[in-house]
């Protein structure tokens, strides 16, 4: 799922109803009284990711899916307006927040490809080439903040076995770190205010139940030159919130906020077929929201007036007033 405030849109992922025109695309529902409104085709084969622009009014969405393509669909016209050829099965998105013109691709074996609007042929880089072919489940970009403790922009790349932070240098220059981020990722998300990550994992050996951390990134300076700077980037837990014994599917956890500015974390749980909210500040559930069948997405829609959770499961969506 992925919300527009601009164009209070919730846009979903599912395959087509009609045997016309078979395969994949996106509902459309309307945030002011929750309604479908319109379906948009786009894929051939299942949507595994999709973002709109940052804080843009365009109506571009962007879409990752295993038919080996990410395409940019306009939601004001509901059509698809470029497609990009990824080789391999995209399995996530995102947008630079900066710079609007680039997006990236994270691919089935670990790639990550750099795309820019104006270059409709090929990816500019391509991430993560000489390193682990674990599938890339979770693109983040952090954009850059002078007034932030962490004011560096870049790409956090999730894949199942590792999770890195690309320093982005230059438009074609990105720097790899290592973060200590351990076990089986299912999810990653950033919060905008606070640049808070989440991130979520199924249980293991060590962690018997599913994990949702929620952490800090830091930069520290390491060269000896005090008239050089060279960061070595890393995180620092901040949070965990504890979910059930089972995790079987690639669910999505969030961050979400009230209007009194309470910011909370959301995840579906499977061992209790139900949403599950903590308070940040505590660490403590605060509800439990019940469901028949696994949720495998949850989404924050906030306007100036109201605060909604969007829990999505393979066959319906339920939408929460959040108080």
């Amino acid at each position: 799922m992925a919300y527009s405030a601009h164009m209070n849109v919730l846009a979903i992922s599912q395959p087509s109803s009609s045997a016309l025109f078979p395969g994949f695309g996106i509902k459309k529902i309307c945030t002011l009284d929750f309604k479908s409104t319109e379906y948009v085709s786009v894929h051939s084969n299942v949507v595994r990711d999709l973002a709109f622009k940052h804080k843009d009014a365009d109506g571009l969405l962007l879409t990752a899916s295993i038919d080996k393509t990410v395409r940019l669909s306009s939601l004001h016209s509901n059509t698809v307006v470029q497609t990009y050829q990824t080789g391999l099965p995209a399995w996530s998105c995102c947008w630079n927040a900066n710079y609007p013109q680039y997006f990236y691709a994270g691919l089935q074996n670990g790639t990550v490809l750099v795309f820019d609007t104006r270059n409709t042929s090929a990816p500019t880089v391509e991430l993560n080439t000489d390193g682990s072919k674990s599938p890339v489940v979770a693109l983040q970009y952090v954009p850059w903040d002078s007034s932030a403790q962490f004011s560096l922009a870049g790409l956090l790349v999730g894949q199942l076995n590792k999770t890195y932070f690309y320093e982005r240098k230059s438009d074609s220059e990105y720097r790899p770190h290592l973060l200590p981020l351990d076990g089986n990722l299912t999810s990653m998300t950033v919060e905008e205010s606070s640049r808070h990550v989440l991130a979520s994992f199924r249980p293991n050996a060590t962690s018997p139940t599913v994990r949702h951390v929620m952490c800090e990134l830091d930069a520290i300076n390491v060269s000896d030159d005090p008239t050089v700077i060279d960061n070595a980037v890393t995180c620092h837990p901040v949070q965990t919130f504890n979910g059930g014994k089972s995790q079987k599917l690639l669910a999505k956890s969030c961050f979400a906020s009230t209007l009194d500015g309470q910011l909370l974390v959301c995840a579906g749980d499977e061992a209790s077929n139900s949403t599950i909210v903590w308070n940040t500040s505590t660490g403590h559930s605060v509800t439990k929201l019940p469901s028949s069948s696994p949720i495998i997405d949850v989404c924050s829609i906030k306007t100036e007036t109201s605060c909604h959770l969007a829990a999505l499961s393979d066959k319906f969506i339920n939408i929460y007033t959040m108080s």
